[in-house]
This record gives C-alpha cells, structure tokens and sequence, in this order.
C-alpha cells in the first residue's frame, strides 16, 4: 500500500516593517509559480478605415490641355493594384467585431464625388458583410468616371473621418491610399496636426499612408513629414502581407518571492503579456523596463526582446536576505512599480506600461517524500 507524508517548514519571522513598506499592508499575493493577476483592462474592438482615391489620375487618365481630353499612361495605372491592396486587407480581418468604413474621395468641387454623404460601413466584418464589400469595390471602377473632376483633394474625406468617424470606444486604423497629388496643401497640413493632436490624446488612432509609386511617395512625403516625426503618421509600402497590427497589456502584478529568487543565480521573473493580434508577437518587439526609486530592488536597465508573447525581466536586489526580512514582515507585500517603454516595434501597441512586483518574503517551499 502506498503511504505519502507531507512534510512543510513553518519557521516564520515576525519581525518589524521597515519604513519604506507600506502604511497599510495588505495580505500576501497567493504564489503559484509566476503566475500573474489578470489585467483589469480589456481590448478595445476595432474599426479599419479607407480613404481611397477614386479620382481619373488613379486609372492613368492625364488631363492634355493641347488635344483638350484625357491621355492615358499605363504607368499611371494604379486602380486595380490598390483594389486588390484594400480587398487582401479586408479579407485579413479576422475579428467579426471590426468595424469597417471605406470613402471613396475626389474632390470638393462641384459635381464631383461626395464620399462623406455616402460612406461605405460595414457595422461588423462578417462572412457575409466582408463579401458584399468587397463586391462593391469591385463593381464601381466604372461609376467614378460619370462625375467631374477636378484635382485630388482629400481634406473633405479626412476632416469627415476626424468630426464624424472615430471614437473612443475603438481602435482606430486609417490607410491612405492615393497617388499622392494633393489640391488642399495647407488644408491636409493642418488636418495631420489635428489627427496628431487627438493621437496623442486618444492613444487609439494610427494613420498609414500606402506608398503605391515612387512619385507618390515623394509628394506625400513632403505633406506627412511632421506628422511621421510626431509618429503618427507612417508610410508603408503595399504587399502580399496584410499590415498587422497587435495590441499589448501587461498582466498588472507580479508575485516575487524573494527567498526563491535570491537562492537563483540569475534572478529574474516573466513579464507575461496580453496580446490581440494574428498570432505571437513579432520578435522584434522590443522593450526597456525601469523600476521606480526603492530601496530593495531594481531592474537591469537594458533593452529587451519578447518571446512567446512575455519578457525575462532580470532583477538586481539591493539588500540581502537578512534586510528584504527587516523591511518585509510575513505575510506583507511591498510594490515596486516598474515602467516599459517600447523600443522597437512596428504596429504592436503596448496600451498600459507599468507592471507592479510585489515583493514577498515567503516560508520555505513544501517538499513531498513518497515511498512504497
């Protein structure tokens, strides 16, 4: 018959709190290994947006003032690249909760298309509603030519997303697609500033600008340089790779027991991360961690890589077993707040940046003895 005995150290110290622990301290975090409370926030849904330029230049079509009517260059021609660049970004979406807005823009002047009195809106991004997008957009190469034309002018449309699109109850993504040639110079300037101003408010607007050719690059570039400074503003180049985008939170707390990890020669603990996205976070996601002004631990202040969607935060303890067993009584937790800042990271958005170890000096380990 099998006989097991559990056999468990209870040797606990009661000792005074030093000054620097807390006035008021609260119960010990339960250990389970590193497990982590669950982080208090949640993801916001999302909401892609199209701003796509629809006007006769994006089908090669070039005004000749001599014959007075329309040539065509075939290196113009970008129309059905950047179909097919909004349709493999649609299909990507995987979230039926996305909502997905797309406005087609001319200009603002007369008889031209007016995409703010008809956007396209799908409420979710299902099956069914991502097809009949989709189908639309295939379907109205030809509706664009029936209207007057005048130069591209993107203002209208972008200053419609800004006052009547976004909100604070998503996280919103606006692509740009355009060759670029801007009427509204001054207009479309002070718009990036507004977008960039609420950006910097919001934390939820991210705005791309879809590089399509050389030409258009340059030009936009000239229009977006203050905004890319300000990073909100990026340019990218289509491809056969969908942009990918991940949101980050951090599990809050952190249970450190300190007996367990000054025995290691390698102190350290994980930083697991919440994560809404296609799959694992990139590797090149990388972060730098500071721990706020304590007297019993600090953090190695260097850059750090993810891997399987969580960071090996090192630890540096200022004290030995003898002080963390002054300044913590059992069965009391001391916090030490501990701020990320991203390093490197296209597309992957940490939405909270502290985590908090609350350090503990815990009894010893159970150890079970088990024979026949």
């Amino acid at each position: 018959m099998k006989k097991s005995i559990l056999l468990l150290t209870t040797l606990l110290l009661a000792v005074p709190v030093f000054l620097h622990a807390q006035d008021n301290p609260q119960e010990a975090i339960p250990l389970d290994g590193q497990v982590q409370e669950i982080p208090q926030n949640s993801f916001k849904k999302d909401r892609y947006i199209y701003l796509w330029d629809v006007t006769v230049s994006m089908q090669g079509k070039v005004w000749n003032s001599a014959s007075n009517k329309y040539d065509y260059e075939k290196e113009s021609d970008i129309y059905d690249q950047v179909v097919e660049e909004i349709i493999r970004d649609i299909n990507s979406i995987t979230d039926e909760t996305t909502e997905i807005v797309v406005i087609p823009f001319q200009s603002a002047s007369a008889g031209s298309y007016q995409s703010t009195k008809d956007p396209w809106i799908c409420k979710t991004a299902s099956g069914p509603n991502k097809q009949a997008l989709i189908e639309r957009i295939r379907a109205s190469k030809k509706d664009w030519l029936k209207y007057a034309h005048g130069n591209t002018d993107v203002v209208p449309a972008l200053s419609y997303v800004i006052h009547s699109v976004i909100s604070d109850d998503r996280i919103d993504y606006l692509k740009i697609l355009t060759d670029g040639k801007m009427a509204d110079m001054d207009g479309l300037r002070k718009l990036m500033a507004q977008w960039c101003q609420l950006a910097s408010q919001k934390k939820g607007m991210h705005a791309f600008y879809i590089s399509l050719n050389q030409e258009a690059s340059e030009s936009i570039q000239a229009i977006i340089r203050d905004a890319q400074q300000q990073d909100c503003f990026k340019i990218r180049k289509p491809g056969p790779e969908p942009l990918a985008f991940f949101q980050v939170i951090p599990y809050p707390s952190i249970p450190v027991n300190c007996n367990d990890q000054l025995s290691s020669g390698s102190p350290a603990v994980n930083v697991q991360l919440q994560v809404k996205g296609p799959g694992k976070l990139p590797d090149s996601f990388k972060v730098r961690f500071q721990a706020q002004e304590n007297p019993l631990v600090d953090v190695d202040n260097r850059i750090v890589q993810v891997k399987d969607n969580a960071f090996v935060l090192p630890l540096k303890f200022k004290t030995d077993m003898s002080g963390l067993k002054g300044a913590i009584a059992t069965g009391m937790k001391y916090p030490v707040p501990v701020n990320m800042t991203v390093v490197d990271g296209d597309n992957v958005y940490l939405l909270e940046n502290t985590v908090t170890l609350y350090l503990t000096v815990e009894r010893q380990k159970k150890m079970t003895i088990r024979w026949e």
